[in-house]
């Protein structure tokens, strides 16, 4: 059974919309509007917020090789991103802010131009048209105690932000009242976020996590060692998610709740718990990705009332530790028959099994996987060495993973699809 097109319609819909917004939101540059902000005094600012504030809107701000650190200032969020109840709100703090202006901000590269934020939601953006920052490290974040912020090195609300180039790192915390860290980018209600070309590494809680009716697009970022998952997709959330290189998280890539999420071409890899999971509600496109050293599971679907679409994919030596949240398997099935499709990817070498369906208990309290089913000259489906040498995605040219995919979907160079992550290039349907 395949998804509906429905689905590829709603995300090529949200990734239009998200381009269309931010394109229309670009617009020339206020006059005198070029703002440089340097630690040593030769620029027009010292302080970062203060030239924040007082730039017009449209204002390019260059921010010159140095630390700038903000100023902790209390925050009463009016809204909770990740409770049953948003009005339950939240105490939080914030660092450096952007408000109602839309803003062009570059650093002279991440490894030189340092905002330590000091707050729970370090940069946090609220009502701007259009906000892009380029070139910049973030980090030095401080969690908030109530377990109901959302902190991160930067959290949008209601507004179209662009982060590239950018890397976010040790955001830590304190947990004596919460198990939740700090984020790398929350988006919230409203965010419309292109996020892409970042490294988001060593931080305490979620890399990147759409909340409440955010939209994004999620590509070309590396992220690594942290808690939580690497990106989590929750509530009514959107997004398309390429080419992200994930690994030393507890999870992958999940889609939570009522959520709608494309998974194209990304290396899910070495993490404690699961790689790619569809539960709630949510509808997930799962295709062309490299799943691989998970310690229990690589893809689930997760909920009876989950969908997902599992094609092109390479899963493989997963299962590596003690169950914890999932069996040690390469798939595992919890969705009834109609909501789910697994064709044409490649198993090999899972702990367990390659494919396994349902939930058991037993009378001593452990549990497991119902049953399991053979899945090698099914759907187009094989079990066999992908040819990987070394830790990473590419095989070697002798692969069978090579133009073996779904014989319906093309890649670039107009080819059969492959299986797998495919070079960096992800596969496009002929239709």
């Amino acid at each position: 059974m395949r998804l509906k097109p429905i689905l590829l319609i709603i995300l090529i819909a949200t990734i239009t919309f998200i381009g269309g917004q931010l394109g229309a939101q670009t617009d020339e540059e206020a006059p005198g509007s070029h703002i440089v902000v340097a630690s040593d005094g030769s620029g027009d600012y010292i302080d970062l917020q203060a030239a924040l504030n007082e730039a017009p809107d449209r204002a390019v701000i260059y921010i010159m090789a140095g630390t700038y650190e903000a100023e902790q200032t209390a925050f009463e969020d009016p809204k909770c991103g990740n409770c049953l109840d948003t009005s339950d709100g939240a105490t939080a703090s914030t660092g450096f802010v952007i408000k109602n202006k839309s803003l062009t901000i570059l650093g002279e590269s991440a490894d030189e131009t340092i905002l330590v934020t000091n707050a729970g939601y370090g940069i946090y953006i609220e009502n701007c048209p259009n906000v892009k920052i380029y070139s910049v490290t973030i980090t030095g974040g401080i969690r908030d105690q109530d377990g109901n912020a959302t902190d991160a090195g930067v959290v949008v609300r209601q507004s179209g932000v662009e982060i590239g180039y950018c890397e976010i790192r040790d955001n830590q915390g304190d947990y004596e009242t919460t198990v939740a860290g700090i984020g790398g980018i929350m988006g919230r209600e409203g965010a419309i976020l292109n996020i892409h070309h970042n490294r988001i590494h060593d931080n305490s809680w979620d890399g990147i996590a759409l909340y409440r009716g955010a939209v994004a697009t999620i590509h070309d970022n590396y992220i690594w060692n942290g808690r939580g998952a690497g990106i989590g997709i929750t509530w009514d959330a959107h997004a398309i998610i390429i080419r992200n290189d994930i690994g030393g998280y507890w999870k992958g890539i999940g889609s939570f709740g009522n959520s709608r999420v494309g998974v194209y071409n990304n290396f899910v890899h070495d993490l404690a718990g699961w790689g790619i999971i569809a539960t709630g509600t949510s509808d997930m496109i799962c295709r062309n990705n490299t799943v691989t050293r998970c310690g229990n599971v690589g893809i689930a679907g997760w909920s009876e009332a989950a969908r997902i679409e599992i094609v092109n994919n390479i899963i493989y030596a997963n299962g590596l530790q003690e169950q914890w949240v999932a069996p040690r398997v390469g798939i595992w099935m919890i969705c009834p028959p109609e909501n789910f499709t697994i064709a044409y990817n490649c198993f090999f070498d899972n702990y367990d099994a390659d494919l396994v369906f349902g939930y058991e208990e037993f009378e001593d309290g452990t549990w497991s996987y119902e049953r399991s089913e053979e899945i090698d000259g099914i759907d187009g489906n094989f079990a066999g060495n992908p040819e990987m040498p070394g830790d990473g995605y590419e095989f070697t040219g002798l692969s069978p993973c090579i133009d073996t995919g779904d014989p319906e979907v093309v890649d670039p160079d107009g080819t059969r699809s492959d299986i797998g992550v495919t070079g960096g290039n992800y596969a496009i349907a002929e239709n």
